[in-house]
Parts: structure tokens; C-alpha cells; sequence
């Protein structure tokens, strides 16, 4: 923490919750010594109140905190030495919250001193996971697609927030592949009758495919 020298920038999608508690961590940690600022890529609503209640619980107050963008961050991005991203490639996030986790993340939860697994449990649930991890490593998204546009130099990043769009989808027990549990909803009461609708990111390929041109073209 010490060697960053002006700032860290916390990104994620929604900015409503955990960015928010990663900030005032990081801000109890350093005892304001360093610039934090939280930022998300859709900065809708407010603070989540029950992030507010549990950081309370651990004796640190975000309630003065507000939602914010990434698009603020950008245009500040020489105030950042250190860039911290707390979403995963959207790639991966195609199941709901009723979905187990793979064989290799029960592995390493097994050994977190407090937890308390038996030998039958782990057994079972390494047969029962075992197609599905392999199948997931295969599908590993090799870069963060929450990093704002026009990146300083000394950052690395892959592919930027604009290169996602959003799409809405009815929400379905039936469809595993529309997940909710860590997803941005709506209602359209109008059109659907009160069924939510559930925002997914999906990569724009055209504009990838327009910028790698441009970069051809600018060399």
C-alpha cells in the first residue's frame, strides 16, 4: 500500500456494494493517508443499505459514501497508481445462484482454517463438479471488461467498459443460463406484467473489431 503513491481506483458494475465496503476498508486501512475512490461502470440508485449496516458492524461508516462512475474516474486517471477490479469477465457469469461451485473452488475452501467439511461431503461433491470445473477453466476470461475507456499507460487492461452492451432478459428458473444473483434487474410492469427483467453485458465484437482497425491504421 505504501508504494502507491496518489491513488487507487475501485471498479466494478453497479457501484452500489461492494466497491463501496472495498473503499472504506481501504480508507480504515490507510487511515486516509491515500486516495480512494470507487467508480461503476452502470452507477445507478444508491449505496446499498445492507452494505452500510454490515460495514457498521465491523466498526467502519460508509453511509456519507455516494454511488458514482467510472466516466468521473477516467477523466482523473492521472490522480491513480492502482487500479482494482472486483468483477470477473461477464463470460463467466452465465449461471444463477442456485448453481454449486466447481470442484477446484470447493477444494481451496477446504483449506480456509474455520471451515469445517467432512471427508464424505468433499468426496461427493468433487464427483458431482469435477465435468463442470473443467469445463468453466476452459472458458477463463483472459482480461477485465470493467476498465474505463482510455487507460493511462502505466495500467494494462484488455478489453474497456465500452466495449460491453447491455442487454435485458426475462428472468426464467427453467433457463440457468439468465442468471439474477449478481445482476442488475428492472421491472417493466407495462409490458411484462411485473416480471423482472435482468441485465447481461455482452461484447460489442464490431466495435472491437473497428478499433483494432483504427490501430492498424494509426501504426
Amino acid at each position: 500500500m505504501a508504494s502507491c503513491s496518489r491513488g487507487i481506483l475501485i471498479a466494478g458494475v453497479t457501484n452500489r456494494a461492494r466497491t463501496q465496503m472495498a473503499e472504506g476498508i481501504l480508507r480504515h486501512l490507510t487511515a486516509n493517508t491515500v486516495f480512494i475512490k470507487s467508480g461503476g461502470v452502470h452507477h445507478e440508485a444508491t449505496v446499498h443499505p445492507l452494505a452500510v449496516k454490515v460495514m457498521q458492524e465491523i466498526g467502519i461508516d460508509i453511509s456519507g459514501q455516494s454511488v458514482s462512475s467510472l466516466e468521473s474516474a477516467r477523466r482523473q486517471r492521472d490522480t491513480y497508481d492502482g487500479y482494482i477490479s472486483i468483477d470477473c469477465g461477464y463470460d463467466c457469469r452465465m449461471t444463477d445462484k442456485t448453481q454449486r461451485p466447481s470442484a477446484g473452488l470447493r477444494g481451496q475452501v477446504r483449506d480456509v482454517p474455520g471451515i469445517n467439511m467432512d471427508a464424505a461431503s468433499v468426496k461427493d461433491d468433487q464427483e458431482n463438479y469435477v465435468v463442470a470445473s473443467s469445463s468453466e477453466e476452459e472458458n477463463v476470461v483472459g482480461y477485465d471488461p470493467m476498465l474505463v475507456p482510455s487507460m493511462p499507460s502505466h495500467w494494462e487492461y484488455g478489453v474497456d467498459a465500452t466495449d460491453a452492451q447491455r442487454h435485458w432478459k426475462i428472468w426464467s428458473p427453467r433457463d440457468p443460463s439468465i442468471f439474477h444473483e449478481n445482476s442488475t434487474r428492472k421491472f417493466q410492469d407495462h409490458l411484462y406484467e411485473g416480471e423482472p427483467l435482468f441485465m447481461q453485458l455482452h461484447t460489442s465484437f464490431m466495435r472491437v473489431r473497428m478499433k483494432s482497425v483504427g490501430a492498424v491504421g494509426n501504426g
